[in-house]
């Protein structure tokens, strides 16, 4: 549903299906190596002191210096480290301070990428902290700015300083709608210029995809849970972009009657889409849920509009930790957090068949204990 639009610098639309490209995925197809459609794999160890232990990494943020890590769960911990992964400092606690968040939502970063946005549902607010990487240096991190957050959001992304996109699950309650939608465009005084999707969410029906917003370099892309199109959002349209097409033609199907019980079995059966994809420079990389016995992902590579998929087999050891969640970085790299155990659990094979000098930085000094390892990998843009 469209809402009001008076001010001239937001003009969006209704959802736009034309030029969208289409992706024909088939778990049971010819499929590649991973060693195939992964040019090289290399790696930055986060450094492990006793005032910065990760114990899982949730999401990973990229600036011009620095890289960003939050564990929600274990640590619940923002943790910034340079390029080359040496601890700086931490931003911000948990506690109910003012300038603390009592629980680790979400977090983003600006539109410019200088201040890091901690989403904290405990408070319905957004706490903006400085992040001053001029030069290489960070100085420190402190709280620069506290606003409220007029809706629930499981999941956000700025449009602009004073535009948001967000999604929750359950819906948000707006005057002059009739259903509670999850996905909404509003500035940060609650005034909405769109809103779509009706919640099926109810006591008997509890699924979602978790997180289907995703900003990738300046662009951010909206996948409406359990649906095979994806959307290119920004202050001025919302077109799609992408459309899958699994072999077997069936679909997820949600509406008011749908239960737990319902879904599960549809899912036991159906091949489908789960919201996990990175738009790259050259190529688009996609996950998707199959009844197979291995990650079911494909790589389009935009040059030859086509997708290969993968047969879930690797030559490289490190590839077979080629696992979701994914991370975008730079034009055609995906990054993906390793724990230091199953690192150090695949020693001998890694000695064995990887690159001795890579492998030998990797293991040099690595114990189980150690922070996560930052796997980057550097995906192939042609193949023909």
């Amino acid at each position: 549903m469209i809402m009001e639009k008076d001010q001239p610098e937001v003009s969006i639309f209704a959802p736009s299906l034309e030029n969208v490209k289409e992706i024909k995925l088939n778990p049971h197809g010819k499929g590649y190596f991973y060693d195939e459609l992964i040019d090289s794999v290399s790696f930055v160890k986060l450094e492990t002191t006793d005032e910065n232990l990760i114990g899982h990494i949730n999401y990973l943020l990229f600036t011009k210096d620095n890289i960003i890590a939050v564990d929600r769960g274990n640590s619940k911990t923002v943790t910034v480290y340079d390029k080359q992964g040496r601890f700086l400092n931490k931003i911000s606690r948990l506690g109910q301070a003012p300038d603390e968040y009592a629980f680790l939502s979400y977090v983003t970063l600006t539109p410019d990428s200088s201040q890091v946005v901690i989403m904290d549902t405990g408070n319905m607010t957004l706490k903006y902290f400085y992040l001053n990487d001029n030069g290489g240096q960070l100085t420190g991190s402190s709280l620069a700015k506290t606003e409220h957050r007029p809706y629930t959001f499981s999941n956000m992304e700025f449009i602009t300083d004073q535009l948001v996109i967000g999604y929750y699950d359950a819906g948000n309650e707006i005057p002059g709608t009739p259903d509670k939608p999850t996905f909404i465009i509003t500035d940060l005084n609650g005034k909405v210029y769109y809103s779509q999707y009706k919640s099926y969410y109810s006591n008997k029906f509890h699924y979602s995809t978790g997180y289907p917003l995703h900003r990738f370099g300046s662009n951010i892309y909206f996948n409406p849970p359990f649906n095979d199109t994806i959307f290119e959002v920004n202050k001025n349209s919302f077109k799609a972009k992408y459309a899958f097409n699994i072999a077997g033609g069936n679909h997820l199907h949600i509406d008011e009657t749908t239960t737990d019980d319902d879904f599960r079995e549809q899912m036991r059966n159906i091949d489908y889409f789960n919201s996990h994809f990175i738009d790259l420079k050259d190529v688009a990389v996609f996950h998707y849920m199959s009844n197979v016995d291995y990650l079911t992902w494909g790589v389009y590579i935009k040059s030859e509009d086509r997708t290969y998929e993968n047969n879930g087999k690797c030559k490289n050891p490190l590839f077979s930790f080629f696992h979701i969640p994914w991370f975008y970085y730079g034009d055609n790299t995906i990054v993906v957090p390793v724990s230091a155990s199953k690192i150090v659990g695949a020693r001998n094979d890694i000695l064995k068949k990887c690159d001795s000098k890579l492998a030998e930085l990797l293991l040099d000094g690595l114990t189980e204990d150690d922070n996560p390892i930052l796997l980057f990998y550097h995906m192939k843009t042609k193949m023909q």
